[in-house]
């Protein structure tokens, strides 16, 4: 069994479940933008404060580039990265 795959799987699934109470839909796609959703500034402050939960970050405005989050998918493997990154420097800074 993968357990990378399967928590990366469950944190999209976390990320997905936030997506949809932020903007009251039952169904949304991992390939939907955020602009097909409706997502003004607010809702991604929410969003993003509620990310830096799901994938144990903290995200810092300064280095955010909302352009680059085509989808939530795309937006997802981006906090993915982040999280192993952290996940890396905090290992390090024990060993």
């Amino acid at each position: 069994m993968d357990h990378s795959n399967t928590r990366d799987n469950n944190l999209l699934d976390l990320f997905l479940n936030e997506v949809r109470a932020l903007v009251f839909a039952r169904d949304v796609a991992p390939d939907s933008t955020l602009a097909e959703l409706g997502f003004d500034s607010v809702i991604i402050v929410d969003l993003l404060i509620r990310c830096e939960e799901i994938y144990s970050i903290t995200i810092q405005p300064e280095l955010l580039r909302l352009d680059e989050f085509t989808t939530l998918r795309s937006m997802h493997e981006q906090l993915m990265g982040s999280a192993e990154s952290s996940i890396r420097e905090r290992q390090s800074d024990v060993g």
